[in-house]
C-alpha cells in the first residue's frame, strides 16, 4: 500500500456535503431549541480558552434530556484535517 491518506475512505473526510442523517438523528421523542449562543471570542490563538453559553429549551410535548455538543474547526488549516 503506497497511499496512506484517509481522504474518501472514512466518514471524517467525506467532503463538504452535510450527512444525510446528522449525529443523534431520531434519538428523542421531543424537540429542543437552542438560542442565545454566546462565545467569548470568534477566533482563538493556539492553546487559548473559549467560554460558551447557550440556552436550551424543551419545545416538545414530552420530557426529555439533551446533551449539548460543540464542534470546532480550523478556519484555514495548513494540512488536510478531518471535518
Amino acid at each position: 500500500m503506497e497511499n496512506y491518506t484517509m481522504a474518501g475512505r472514512t466518514y471524517r473526510y467525506y467532503g463538504t456535503a452535510a450527512p444525510l442523517y446528522p449525529f443523534g438523528y431520531g434519538l428523542s421523542y421531543t424537540t429542543f431549541s437552542y438560542r442565545e449562543l454566546v462565545l467569548s471570542a470568534a477566533a482563538l490563538p493556539a492553546c487559548a480558552n473559549l467560554s460558551v453559553s447557550v440556552v436550551v429549551e424543551n419545545t416538545g410535548q414530552r420530557d426529555g434530556e439533551e446533551v449539548v455538543q460543540l464542534y470546532l474547526r480550523w478556519e484555514q488549516p495548513s494540512v488536510p484535517v478531518p471535518r
